[in-house]
């Protein structure tokens, strides 16, 4: 029995994507999501709350190193010297306070793609 993963023929299909070629894929998309259509993604969201959460550079340290850390908690609080309880806590209270659990793929992504629509909506002064 072969096993694919050592097989020279699929060895392509196995080869990890750069991390910068994965985070120009989310901006590609996200560059397709129109300024109006943002605006519905982003009002479906507290506006208090969003300003809130994306202007707290402590709470998105701790979330963007989150996310870089793969979603892995011990990971991102040794990666930044904060005890685990505290970066769970940070969680936590974006949880509470979005409805976002970005413990979770999902919630993660979309808190990510929150995140980057915000910027792009402050960038452009609207």
């Amino acid at each position: 029995m072969s096993n694919k993963l050592n097989n020279p023929a699929t060895e392509e299909l196995v080869q990890p994507i750069p991390e910068v070629e994965r985070e120009a894929g989310l901006k590609n998309l996200i560059s397709l999501i129109s300024d109006e259509q943002a605006e519905k993604i982003l009002a479906s969201y507290n506006p208090n709350i969003v300003r809130r959460i994306f202007g707290d550079g402590e709470l998105m340290r701790t979330a963007d190193c989150f996310l870089r850390s793969s979603l892995n908690i011990s990971a991102a609080a040794r990666n930044i010297y904060m005890h685990r309880n505290t970066m769970m806590y940070r969680l936590d209270k974006i949880e509470r306070l979005m409805g976002l659990d970005i413990r979770t793929f999902d919630d993660a992504v979309t808190f990510d793609i929150l995140h980057k629509l915000y910027d792009r909506k402050l960038r452009s002064g609207k």
